[in-house]
């Protein structure tokens, strides 16, 4: 056996879930009088407390409804290898929420927690945003410079770190009475809301509108100015100053003809 072929079936052994392939322990040497398998099973308790750590720093206020025992013992459950496709552990977990969302259906205790799914989308999101690279500042003084014609047909570009989200539970409200300085927010159903960047690597959500989703609707699809969905046209201005403001907004583009 080659080293790669023997380096792939101890990688095998020390992630996954289950017993060690029986033929690799009798390719490990006994050292000190320890065996292969307690010795391979030290590299599994490294990497899953690894990977549980980086799990736990990205679903917080997931690990905190569960309680902390409950969800390690869950995850090391459900899990059948614990591996990253990335050298980074902050890109580890994006296969959390449908996991748990299948889990709900099938354990009993947690049949209360149908939100489970859906919290763990949103926190997915708020981990992204906090490793976004920083967007521009918005031009004012090249926006102001344009002619009036000229800035009806601009389209305005959105935050790197900003994404909108729908959910038929209100777990914006659930995670923001997680934190310290989280908003009381009405259990509403269905909610919409946008993960953004506050400054820096602070992530928050904020709860929108109807109107102020199908104004972020627009905006994200590229349309322009002129042809954003009006309705009270002064609050839209008011709402579009607010968004470049607070860091939604971040630059504009002029719509090229033909479009």
């Amino acid at each position: 056996m080659n080293l790669a072929e023997l380096q792939a079936r101890m990688l095998e052994a020390v992630t996954r879930a289950g017993d060690a392939d029986p033929g690799l322990n009798s390719l490990i040497s006994p050292a000190r009088g320890i065996q292969p398998e307690i010795r391979l099973d030290a590299y599994r308790t490294n990497i899953r407390g690894a990977h549980l750590e980086a799990l736990g720093a990205a679903y917080p206020v997931t690990q905190e409804v569960l309680g902390p025992r409950y969800w390690r013992q869950l995850l090391a459950q459900e899990i059948p290898a614990f591996g990253s496709q990335s050298p980074d552990l902050h890109e580890y977990g994006d296969f959390l929420p449908e996991l748990l969302s299948r889990a709900q259906e099938s354990y009993e205790e947690l049949t209360d927690f149908g939100y489970l799914g859906e919290l763990a989308q949103l926190e997915w999101q708020i981990h992204l945003a906090r490793f976004k690279a920083p967007d521009p500042d918005f031009d004012w003084a090249a926006f102001q410079a344009l002619e009036p014609d000229r800035q009806m047909r601009v389209r305005f570009t959105l935050s790197h770190a900003l994404h909108k989200m729908r959910f038929s539970q209100p777990v914006d409200a659930i995670w923001h009475s997680h934190q310290v300085d989280g908003l009381d927010l009405p259990p509403r159903s269905p909610v919409a809301c946008c993960v953004h960047r506050k400054e820096s690597f602070d992530v928050t959500v904020t709860r929108l509108s109807e109107d102020e989703w199908k104004l972020l609707e627009a905006l994200s699809k590229g349309q322009c100015l002129e042809a954003l969905p009006a309705g009270d046209s002064q609050a839209t201005v008011r709402t579009l100053h607010d968004w470049i403001q607070c860091g939604w907004i971040n630059g504009f583009r002029e719509r090229q003809w033909p479009d």
